[in-house]
């Protein structure tokens, strides 16, 4: 009967257009889409009426279903018309913020040795001058900072790729979770384009709170694509498991209202989300970085010039540096990565930093910190003057302001 009614209501349906929903260029995955009921709603009743399943929970009100393979565009248009229902939308599929051009991770052929050698201080936490004096950490006065707080106990959670064992991390974790594999391991796989990628992310955010804690959470694969529903699990999972910060290196082109909902409910709860402007050299940011409730950064380069992959708009909030970030990749090496992902994790670092020296900081109050702290930047990229945020972010400025 509920295979008749979907069929019926096809029917009805063959000479609408579907809007926004055919209108779409991006990815997604087959057979899926997303469903947000309305309180009272019941979600077996809903799927009953158009022939779908269940597949999983997402979280809050949020149920990932299951169609027939071509139908899934239909199936929104249908669902979002339905009383009971919120906001309905397709499985977007996105990739962790990097581009072509600027993707490749530059291996440092020495870093093994270097880790043997000096794997002690790695695990002391006092990381060697090699990270920690790069261009990229002198420029946001991060050493600096650090004499003054450190992100003690500051959990940040690395929505990415995963992690892999790595000197960086010993004793700078705590428990993730893997949403692609279903596990409770987050371990990033060798063999794709994305390989490492959270693991840089991750180190960066130590190298700007060496006291920080890292939970990672992977949600995308080694490919370095990821799934709306992926990624809203695992926002919703940061949030209900106490990360303070939710650390975004990926973007999307459209909005989602499943990311929209994950970083409000994030930000409701005390939770700043920062996420990565985008690597697309357009003059606006993606999502979720474009959510009121999101900090969106973009990239300059050491001279404080934007990188020239960088997005860039009135919205975005501050900048950080992007390019050439040397930093953990693989199993015990090091690497030089450039890409607007890479500079969320400084700003991500730099609020850890401020909420070890104010540990009750809400959203609105990191924001307002992070965002009147920053050096100036306009003269530097005038084509850009108000569209890189309130400035290049300036780690000891900030903590300096926390401290007053």
């Amino acid at each position: 009967m509920a295979k008749r009614s979907f069929s019926i209501l096809i029917l009805c349906i063959c000479l609408i257009s579907f809007g926004a929903v055919n209108a779409q260029s991006i990815p997604y995955r087959a057979g899926e889409v997303l469903v947000a009921l309305k309180p009272g709603s019941n979600i077996n009743a809903l799927v009953a009426t158009y022939g779908a399943t269940v597949k999983r929970f997402l979280g809050l009100n949020v149920f990932l279903l299951g169609t027939q393979i071509g139908s899934e565009e239909l199936l929104v248009t249908l669902l979002s018309s339905n009383l009971s229902v919120n906001w309905s939308e397709l499985d977007y599929l996105l990739p962790v913020s990097d581009v072509s051009q600027y993707s490749q991770a530059f291996v440092d052929q020495q870093s093994q040795a270097f880790v043997d050698q000096r794997s002690q201080a790695f695990v002391d936490g006092n990381f060697p001058p090699e990270l920690t004096q790069q261009p990229s950490m002198v420029q946001i006065k991060a050493t600096e900072a650090q004499l003054l707080a450190s992100g003690q106990d500051v959990t940040v959670a690395v929505v990415d790729t995963g992690i892999t064992a790595h000197p960086m991390f010993v004793n700078k974790t705590v428990p993730g979770y893997d949403f692609v594999d279903r596990d409770s391991d987050p371990s990033d796989l060798p063999g794709g384009a994305g390989y490492s990628h959270g693991a840089h992310v991750a180190g960066l955010v130590l190298l700007t709170a060496p006291k920080s804690l890292i939970m990672a959470l992977r949600a995308f694969a080694n490919d370095g694509k990821g799934s709306v529903a992926d990624i809203y699990e695992a926002m919703i999972y940061a949030v209900d498991r106490g990360a303070r910060l939710i650390n975004c290196s990926f973007g999307l082109t459209t909005r989602s209202a499943a990311l929209d909902q994950a970083v409000s409910y994030a930000s409701g709860r005390g939770v700043l989300v920062v996420a990565a402007a985008g690597n697309r050299s357009q003059p606006n940011l993606d999502y979720p970085s474009l959510q009121k409730e999101a900090l969106g950064i973009t990239g300059v380069d050491s001279n404080d010039v934007k990188a020239d992959f960088s997005n860039w708009g009135p919205q975005a909030d501050v900048s950080a540096p992007a390019v050439s970030l040397y930093s953990s990749y693989g199993d015990g090496q090091l690497a030089w990565w450039s890409g607007t992902s890479f500079a969320v994790p400084l700003v991500c670092g730099e609020a850890a930093l401020i909420l070890s020296i104010i540990p009750t900081a809400t959203v609105n109050q990191l924001v307002s910190i992070i965002t009147s702290s920053p050096d100036n930047i306009d003269d530097l990229s005038p084509m850009y003057a108000k569209s890189l945020g309130a400035g290049r972010i300036n780690c000891l400025s900030a903590v300096k302001l926390a401290l007053r």
